[in-house]
């Protein structure tokens, strides 16, 4: 028997039509809605993040379960693209349990606020100390005078800028070699 009787196969094939454009049509609203969920909660669960006071008391274990929840949270929102219309529908009614894990994230004190130390004021110059020195002395050693004498041979530079290099070799031994300059 042939599925073309009677137009059996071109119902058929209209049907199954339709149910996929149905299908993806729900999968479309569904991912864009779960989009964006996932995009306002994340900037919820950011903010809860920022700013905490890494020495106050409990800070450490709020940000190991705030990364718990993040990493969590990013395996979940990752399973949007490769779920189909039934998962999205599932992900879609069970959305609530972010927001829930988001409140019971442990309580920490919030930053303490230290007041502004005041400057320290300018001593007071002693008469004993006698007025302060001139700008621009006291910087450092005066300039060195150019070497006096006979200038050096190349020989001599050569052999002085070369001293100490050795040439690579393969069998353990070095030998100084004098290189071009």
């Amino acid at each position: 028997m042939a599925l073309d009787d009677d137009g059996l196969k071109n119902a058929y094939l209209t049907k199954l039509r339709v149910m996929i454009r149905r299908d993806s049509d729900i999968m479309r609203e569904l991912t864009e809605d779960l989009h964006h969920f996932a995009y306002g909660y994340n900037a919820q669960l950011q903010a809860q993040g920022e700013g905490v006071d890494h020495f106050a008391p409990g800070a450490q274990d709020f940000l190991e379960a705030w990364d718990a929840l993040r990493q969590d949270w990013d395996v979940w929102v990752g399973q949007i693209a490769f779920s189909d219309a039934l998962e999205l529908r599932a992900m879609w009614n069970n959305r609530e349990i972010w927001p829930r894990r988001l409140d019971k994230l442990p309580m920490i004190a919030p930053p303490r606020e230290d007041a502004e130390q005041e400057p320290t004021p300018e001593l007071p110059i002693l008469p004993e100390m006698g007025p302060p020195p001139p700008k621009g002395l006291g910087k450092g050693a005066p300039p060195a005078a150019p070497p006096q004498g006979p200038a050096p041979s190349a020989t001599t530079e050569r052999t002085a800028r070369n001293y100490g290099r050795r040439a690579p070799s393969l069998g353990g031994s070095a030998t100084t070699v004098a290189y071009p300059p």
